[in-house]
């Protein structure tokens, strides 16, 4: 059994800090603590899947790698859209516009490359998936009188 991973750190004019994966049922657990003089206090911590780097310069694809996956897939039975996960957030290549919908909205909005990469902040970072896999249907994407 692995061990469990700490990485400490000091933020400039910030308390110590660190961060530690422990092994979990199917995972990990990572755990966020912040030294208070006394003691490291936790501030959070979430199950993760992780899995050592065996190649330090591999990285996940690029969002215009994501987006091509879905670019030219709109006219099949079943496109490609990026999901955000857990929100059920979707974007989707349609007619060379890229197309956003959210489980809070009534109809799809035009967003540019730059919209999405701000919103990855705050959203996470997308995978992409058959729209079937997705609480969403291609009129969803396609309808009329949609904002813009």
């Amino acid at each position: 059994m692995i061990d469990s991973i700490t990485i400490r750190w000091t933020p400039i004019g910030g308390l110590p800090r660190q961060v530690t994966f422990e092994p979990h049922d199917d995972g990990w657990l990572r755990i966020e603590s912040e030294w208070n003089g006394s003691y490291w206090r936790e501030c959070g911590s979430e199950p993760v899947t992780a899995s050592p780097i065996t190649d330090p310069t591999d990285s996940p694809p690029t969002l215009e790698e994501l987006i091509d996956d879905s670019r030219n897939t709109w006219d099949q039975n079943d496109p490609t859209v990026l999901t955000f996960s857990p929100t059920s957030e979707v974007v989707a290549a349609v007619n060379g516009d890229l197309r956003y919908r959210s489980p809070q909205q009534d109809s799809w909005n035009t967003i540019s490359k730059a919209d999405l990469e701000s919103h990855l902040r705050t959203a996470g970072y997308p995978t992409t998936q058959l729209i079937s896999e997705t609480p969403y249907d291609r009129t969803d994407l396609a309808q009329r009188g949609a904002n813009r």
